[in-house]
């Protein structure tokens, strides 16, 4: 009984993590967030608690962006991608990370969703019809900060129509999980995401055998020191 009362005392008594001090890359992705304030609101047309949540889900990108960005080189990885499709290559691409089969899973979802079709119908016309055509333009896209945050917004509002019956008990528990969903797989179960809610896989991947760090913990830590009143 004492043993179980010094672990709960010693756990209750630990510091949450420092984010800011642990990535030296913090800093830039919040700079980056300032820098780029009049554009996030040219797109993302919605209320400042929408807006906010949003940011907060994609910050971790940012971080690894800035983690990763000198080994960036697509154009191989483009041209694989145009010409056999994401099955065989799939790759992360703009300072969000998004991936094609991301961007593919969200047009899938838009066709079959009439209220999401109506508001998102630009993501799923191409000028080019043809497979390889669609793939180029979807590169193109994937490619701009603008259509970015156009994928931001269709994602938000796809797990906000799937999981509409859930009641959150606040704002950070509903970060968390949007946040697991956008790391994860939005598509999963709701049982998925909460097991993978928490995991510390960020930012080098499940496969890591090193000390790693929470996405969803990060995104509220980032949420609560720069927008939570």
């Amino acid at each position: 009984m004492k043993a179980l009362l010094y672990i709960s005392f010693v756990f209750f008594l630990a510091e949450p993590v420092n984010y800011e001090k642990v990535f030296t890359e913090y800093d830039d992705a919040v700079s980056f967030i300032k820098q780029n304030h009049a554009g996030f609101n040219k797109i993302l047309k919605t209320d400042a608690d929408k807006k906010n949540l949003m940011i907060s889900i994609i910050f971790p990108e940012l971080i690894r962006y800035s983690l990763f960005k000198d080994f960036f080189e697509t154009k191989s990885l483009e041209l694989g991608y145009v010409q056999y499709g994401a099955k065989l290559v799939d790759f992360s691409i703009g300072r969000f990370q998004m991936k094609p089969s991301f961007v593919e899973k969200l047009e899938e979802y838009v066709k079959y969703s009439e209220n999401l079709m109506n508001k998102y119908c630009e993501i799923t016309a191409y000028e080019d019809a043809t497979i390889t055509g669609i793939r180029k333009e979807r590169i193109e896209r994937l490619s701009s900060l603008d259509w970015q945050l156009v994928y931001l917004e269709c994602f938000y509002d796809i797990i906000s129509e799937r999981f509409k019956d859930i009641k959150w008990q606040d704002d950070v528990e509903k970060l968390k999980f949007y946040a697991t969903a956008y790391n994860h797989n939005f598509r999963a179960s709701k049982q998925e995401i909460d097991k993978w809610n928490g995991a510390k896989t960020f930012p080098y991947g499940v496969h890591y055998k090193g000390e790693q760090y929470s996405y969803s913990d990060i995104s509220v830590y980032f949420y609560q020191n720069h927008f939570a009143n």
